[in-house]
């Protein structure tokens, strides 16, 4: 019996350490969306979020948190869809220090040359 309490104890500190590992959207600034410009650098569709980091003019590096894989795959985004080198344009919530260049809450992103886009209604429609 004293195994099983102690293996319940070990398996909810694990749980409870996994979700404060996730952070809140509250350190980003939902208020005042920004528009970024850039070059793909890398995209990780993974979970909890997908990643692309992107290379502005000024050669600054952005971090842009998308959805997770299963969303996105479910709303037309593969491996592939978007490559290193790249051209994109992303529109999302900055983090409210400006030092970390990071978006969430991703509301578009768009790869001019050949029109392709994707909203967040993608998401919103997958959801339903």
């Amino acid at each position: 019996m004293r195994r099983i309490v102690v293996t319940a104890a070990s398996l909810i500190v694990l749980i409870a350490g996994t979700a404060a590992a996730h952070h809140s959207y509250g350190e980003f600034d939902r208020d005042h969306p920004v528009t970024i410009e850039g070059v793909v650098q890398q995209v990780i569709l993974g979970n909890p979020h997908a990643i692309v980091q992107f290379r502005t003019d000024k050669n600054l590096i952005y971090t842009a948190e998308w959805g997770n894989a299963l969303q996105l795959a479910r709303s037309g985004v593969k491996p592939g869809t978007l490559r290193a080198g790249d051209r994109i344009v992303v529109t999302g919530s900055p983090l409210k220090d400006p030092s970390f260049h990071t978006l969430s809450l991703l509301t578009e992103i768009r790869r001019p040359v050949d029109g392709w886009q994707w909203h967040r209604s993608a998401l919103d429609k997958e959801k339903r």
